[in-house]
């Protein structure tokens, strides 16, 4: 299975708002497989808890260039609490390999470090021994765990040192992850991405855990906040068999707690990050771990600077020195976790959240607002009338009546979607959108019928794709308008195929208007797309192609023809050949 990395450095921000890893771009930087990396002489190999960076690097065959791959030696460090300990294993390479080149991958640096201080001057000195020109060098370890210096050092014996910094998990890779657990990874995704739970999914720890819970029941809980509150105590109460114990280890929940008043730091001090190295170095938009810390004598009035430092170090944040959540999404549960544990009253939460006057949610707080209803509707559902486009962002809203609410707001225009490149309107689906669609859509304009067309898809309304439909043959409404509904109609009849665009896959007189040729092919490539084949058979589509002045190879017909063109097969000669007569 391949995992991506990404060139590693404090300024990388990891807090995303998607929740699967893409191999194509991301962060500004261009993911590289584990495969791709074997070239690289010397390779700093970082990530968080319940990353995967052991599973990923596996025995260090993959990470081998061809001319070591028969002397590839991989050398795990877990475990070994004693500098003699991790001197035996290097000796015991050290007597293996002949005068060649040699390639070592050694894991669980970060482990080790922890229990031998010197452990990194222990690997430095075998270095010398086997003669870095002779070495390709992989050492993994957690991020939070690798010094400035150690790479300094590795510099001054390697001509190309280069950092790497695991990415969570691909769609891709959950899937495969699924089906070698028998799971039907088709049906599991939908459950995961319908919840918005994406970021959970995402990293093999808490991956895990899902998959435990969907094959015990069949499907994964119905709460979102439910599923965050078990993936969040996973990651911090790092439960790994395959990692050496801690000791002493936190009581249950008091990680999470420390974790949560981080959060609660972060979002209404107007912090972005925390800072794990000197504090007279930090950025005043840092969190340093003496805010977080609680002088006192007894549990939960009392917070240490050794328990800080060890969440900070865990799976929820992501970096080296300066660290950020592991994903945005982390850290806004957590805030709104740290309300309800503490019991705000309504002055306080709205002191916290709400500009006033005018009322609307701050906009570091938006998402933070949406997951205390998420956790507790009863009590926080009033935030939904102080600005209900904050519900828009797929947080789980988990009762019908809430659902209505924001989505009857948006739909009659009564809030702006200023941050839509975020909206996910799948946790707002309810037994009467249908309804309410209904009524709305054949009045809807613009930005209205645009939002309305997104709220159906997303929410897979496929009854109302009549009503779009409808809109799509109005020749009173303008091209925009009519394209926009044409496309829901299209996406909403794919599991029901409809036949009532073929007027325009046809461009039948009636559907025109005033349309010029471009207006007209834009609807005529919705209506085949729409159409074919089910209304319309190959020679009927041939019998409606023809060739245009207009060459705008980019448009909805274009890219009908193209995909038109890909699907004919031998079968299809005799039409095309009675086409050319």
């Amino acid at each position: 299975m391949d995992r991506f990395w990404v060139a590693s450095n404090d300024d990388m921000q990891s807090a995303t708002t998607d929740g699967w890893t893409t191999p194509s771009s991301l962060w500004g930087a261009q993911p590289v497989a584990t495969h791709e990396l074997a070239d690289r002489r010397c390779l700093i190999l970082l990530g968080e808890p319940g990353i995967g960076k052991t599973t990923a690097v596996g025995d260090g065959k993959v990470l081998a260039p061809q001319s070591c791959f028969d002397s590839s030696f991989k050398i795990d460090l877990v475990g070994k609490a004693r500098e003699s300990s991790v001197d035996r294993v290097f000796q015991g390479v050290l007597d293996q390999v002949g005068d060649g080149d040699v390639c070592l991958t050694v894991d669980g640096f970060d482990e080790a470090q922890r229990l031998i201080p010197g452990v990194f001057s222990v690997i430095l000195d075998y270095l010398d021994n086997f003669g870095p020109e002779r070495v390709w060098l992989r050492i993994v370890s957690r991020a939070s765990d690798w010094e400035g210096r150690y790479t300094k050092d590795l510099e001054r014996r390697f001509p190309s040192c280069v950092s790497m910094f695991l990415l969570p998990l691909t769609r891709a890779n959950a899937s495969e992850i699924a089906e070698a657990k028998d799971v039907d990874s088709q049906r599991f995704l939908f459950e995961v991405e319908r919840k918005g739970v994406e970021a959970i999914a995402a990293r093999p720890l808490t991956l895990d855990f899902l998959l435990r819970a969907y094959e015990i029941d069949g499907a994964l809980p119905s709460r979102s906040a439910k599923l965050y509150e078990m993936g969040l105590s996973a990651l911090c109460e790092e439960l790994s068999s395959d990692r050496a114990a801690r000791q002493p280890r936190m009581v249950p929940g008091r990680a999470m707690e420390i974790a949560a008043r981080t959060a609660a730091v972060m979002a209404f001090g107007g912090k972005a990050s925390i800072w794990l190295g000197p504090e007279v170095r930090a950025s005043p938009e840092a969190v340093t771990v003496s805010q977080c810390v609680v002088r006192g004598v007894h549990w939960p009035t009392s917070v240490t600077t050794t328990e800080v430092e060890e969440v900070w170090r865990g799976g929820l944040f992501s970096g080296t020195v300066s660290r950020v959540w592991a994903h945005a999404t982390f850290g806004e549960y957590l805030a709104a976790r740290w309300i309800v544990t503490h019991e705000l009253s309504d002055s306080q939460v709205r002191a916290l959240l709400v500009a006033d006057p005018p009322q609307y949610l701050y906009p570091r707080t938006r998402a933070v607002a949406a997951w205390l209803v998420a956790i507790s509707p009863q009590k926080y559902g009033w935030l939904v009338g102080v600005d209900p486009a904050a519900f828009t962002l797929g947080t789980d809203v988990p009762s019908d009546d809430l659902r209505e609410r924001v989505l009857r707001a948006i739909l009659d225009g009564e809030v702006d979607l200023d941050y839509r490149e975020r909206t996910d309107y799948r946790a707002l689906r309810y037994p009467g959108l249908s309804r309410l669609l209904d009524d709305r859509v054949p009045t809807a304009d613009g930005q209205s019928l645009e939002v309305a067309a997104a709220i159906a898809i997303q929410c897979e309304t496929q009854d109302v794709a009549e009503v779009f439909g409808r809109v799509a043959l109005d020749t009173e409404r303008p091209l925009r308008e009519r394209t926009i509904a044409a496309t829901a109609c299209e996406m909403l009849s794919r599991t029901h195929p409809t036949y009532q665009l073929v007027p325009l896959a046809t461009d039948s007189e009636e559907t025109r208007g005033g349309l010029d040729p471009v207006g007209r092919l834009e609807l005529q490539g919705i209506g085949l797309r729409a159409s074919f084949p089910h209304a319309l058979t190959v020679e009927g589509v041939l019998a409606i192609l023809t060739p245009y002045e207009v060459k705008n190879v980019h448009g909805q017909y274009w890219r009908f023809v193209r995909d038109f063109a890909d699907q004919l097969d031998d079968l299809d000669a005799p039409a095309l050949a009675a086409l050319r007569t």
